[in-house]
This record gives structure tokens, sequence and C-alpha cells, in this order.
């Protein structure tokens, strides 16, 4: 790394939106004690700060060296969004978005049968339900592929829980009807574990991934994030019925939280590596927690990319 960029403190400033109002105001991004923070204040609501990437030093070598125009898109030639009040009120695809979509996620239900303290997303939070018929979602999927100059080809169906409908299966293969030649689901796995009638219907109609939650190898963990100590059991249960039926895709998709999984990433990782017949890989998604909470306090609960490389290569023993 340059001489100059380990030695200058890293200050920016971007645009971003009040939680409480969602009005558009300055946010500075900026590095304080080998971390990098985001910092911004609302007229109204006052001041808000999260930790951005926990190593200062790594997040320069990345703004430096990746975040630039070189690597930006050009958008959607089809725009689904006009541009009525800017970004980002209009988002849906808008004109100004420079992505296509790479990976679609399509909600098929907010309805749950877990009701996991970390989720944001289910109807027991939200209070309502939401639920698109299969016409709507089959219309979603060819919107997808309509995307120009690249229809996207990967799709995973998502919630809620989207194994409480009994339509997956022919969801799944009105996707690849529609050329989709990437499908997963995003699953917490409690059906999969004991309906493998169900699990087949949905590899036979074309499923190509399984996107499982998977916390730990310990029910304490399950406990603080799901509200439940009868998982781990249950996860190894899907593990086995993939065998059975001829999946051999499955991602393991960790929320992690410190003083939660964070000191249990090596084990999920060898645990991987043991059943590599039918794991493909770990996903992991480090919790954020944003608010009003003192720096120092948030400090001790948030992990950040960064944070979650350096403890994967120590409990490998660098294996990783």
């Amino acid at each position: 790394m340059p001489k100059e960029l380990e030695e200058v403190k890293f200050e920016t400033y971007s645009t971003s939106v009040c939680p409480e109002c969602l009005n558009k105001i300055p946010m500075r991004i900026y590095e304080e004690n080998g971390v990098i923070f985001l910092e911004k204040t609302c007229p109204k609501h006052g001041k808000f700060e999260d930790v951005y990437w926990g190593d200062a030093e790594l997040f320069k070598w990345f703004y430096s060296d990746w975040y630039n125009a070189k690597y930006a898109g050009t958008g959607l030639e089809n725009p689904h969004t006009k541009t009525a009040k800017g970004c980002p009120y209009d988002c849906g695809l808008c004109t100004q978005h420079k992505s296509h979509t790479v990976l679609g996620i399509i909600d098929v239900t907010n309805r749950c049968n877990m009701a996991c303290p970390v989720c944001f997303a289910y109807a027991g939070a939200v209070n309502y339900v939401y639920e698109p018929i299969y016409e709507q979602i089959v219309d979603m999927i060819k919107l997808l592929r309509g995307n120009k100059p690249w229809a996207c080809n990967a799709l995973q169906f998502s919630g809620g829980e989207p194994t409480i409908r009994n339509d997956l299966p022919q969801l799944i293969a009105e996707a690849k009807k529609a050329g989709i030649t990437h499908v997963e689901v995003n699953t917490n796995g409690l059906r999969l574990a004991e309906d493998l009638d169900y699990f087949k219907k949905l590899l036979d109609a074309g499923l190509s991934t399984l996107y499982l939650q998977f916390d730990g190898l310990r029910e304490e963990i399950y406990k603080k994030t799901r509200a439940r100590t009868d998982l781990v059991q249950k996860k190894q249960k899907v593990l086995e019925n993939a065998r059975k039926i001829g999946l051999d895709s499955i991602v393991l998709v960790v929320t992690l939280a410190r003083g939660v999984n964070d000191k249990d990433l090596g084990d999920i990782v060898r645990y991987a590596i043991e059943n590599h017949d039918v794991v493909r890989c770990v996903n992991i998604q480090p919790i954020s927690m944003a608010g009003r909470a003192r720096k120092d306090e948030m400090r001790k609960m948030r992990i950040t990319v960064p944070d979650t490389i350096k403890l994967i290569e120590e409990q490998t023993n660098g294996v990783v």
C-alpha cells in the first residue's frame, strides 16, 4: 500500500437519508482509531453514527484501487422508473442506476414459520401480509428477463419464508421457462428438513441452489438470533435430505454478530469443508446496528467485513 495512504486519515462526504423522516442529508465518511465511520445529522432528528469498515487501511486500499468510474456500469436501456424526485426516491431501476440486475430477488411472501429477533421483514414485524399472486410473480420474472442490454439470468426466491408457498415448485419452473439459468431459494430449512417430497419437487422444477440460513453449530447461537434452541439438527437434516434427492449446491448463510457467533467462524468453515459434497459456499452477512448508541457501545456490538476476514484467518490458522 502506498505510504501516503497509510499516513493520511481518510475523510470524504456523500449524501444519505435520515432514518426517521427519509429526507436527504449530508453524510461524512471518516477515519478514527483505524476504523471508518459514517456520520450524518438531521436538523429535525439529530445525529446518527455507525461503523462502516472495521479496518481503515483495507478500506482505503479498496477506495483507491476499486472505487472509480472504470468499474461503473452504464445502466439499463429500458429503466422501469422515471426520474421524478431524484435518488434514492425513484429507485426501481431508475435512469440513474448504473448497474444491471445480476441477481434478481423476488419476495414471494412475508409470512414466515419463525419469528427471528434479527429479522425486520416478516409479517409479524411489519404488521401486514405481503404475498403477490402467482400471475404477479410471473410478470416480475418477465420484467427481469426484459432488462436491456443484459437480461437478468439469476433469480432468488425469498421472503418471509418462501417454502410456505405450496406453488413454489411451479414458480421455479416458470423462471426456468422464462430463461433464468440459476434459481435459488432463500430458506430457514424447516419445511425442507421435514418434507422430502416437497424438497424433491423444488429440485425437479429446476432449483439450482439452496440459500440456507445457518448461524452456527451451537443451539446457544440460535437462541439469540432465532429465539429457538432446536435448529442445529434441522440444518443438518436439510443437508442429509439434499444428499437423498441429489442436490449438490447449498450456500450456508451466516448472520454474524459480535459476541454471539463471531468465535464460531472457523467451525462453520470446517463444517462446510466436511460437507463439500453438498455445500458450495459460505455467505457471511455481518449484522448492522445503526442508531443513536454511543460510539464505544456500538463498536462492541458491530462487526464488519474486515473484522470477519481477520477472524476467519485466525480461526482457520491461516488456511483461509
